[in-house]
């Protein structure tokens, strides 16, 4: 899951994972890269252990594909990540670089719901770089 900053990002990945556990009855692995935002990693690691779901905070590229690579054999691994201003055109590159470390990953664009259709394309354009397959 990639956008900016406060679009639910982290939330939208518990939900997912609790489906996935739940009803799915899915083997389910939970990421973060968020270091950044305080308390970002105590939040989903909480979500993670009401879940029973493994946990790792990622805080490299090298360790994003380690990471990954160590839950090939789960059915789903989720990867939050930091929030991104889409004006922020270096850190949207720097994440790019990351995530294409990662082999088989499907990045997935969450936007806010309230934002005006051109406002939302425009963020659209600018994660453009991040190759997003769908959008939230």
């Amino acid at each position: 899951m990639v956008g900016p900053t406060g679009v639910g990002k982290t939330t939208t990945i518990a939900k997912l994972a609790g489906r996935m556990r739940g009803q799915a009855k899915r083997d389910v692995a939970i990421l973060t890269f968020d270091t950044y935002r305080i308390g970002a990693v105590e939040q989903i690691a909480t979500y993670a252990g009401m879940l029973g779901c493994p946990f790792e905070t990622i805080l490299s590229p090298d360790a994003a594909a380690e990471a990954v690579d160590r839950h090939r054999g789960r059915d789903v691994v989720l990867v939050d990540t930091t929030g991104r201003s889409p004006f922020d055109a270096e850190r949207l590159t720097h994440m790019a670089e990351t995530l294409a470390s990662i082999d088989l990953l499907e990045v997935l664009l969450v936007l806010p719901a309230p934002g005006s259709l051109e406002s939302l394309r425009a963020a659209a354009r600018r994660f453009a770089a991040l190759r997003p397959r769908g959008s939230s």
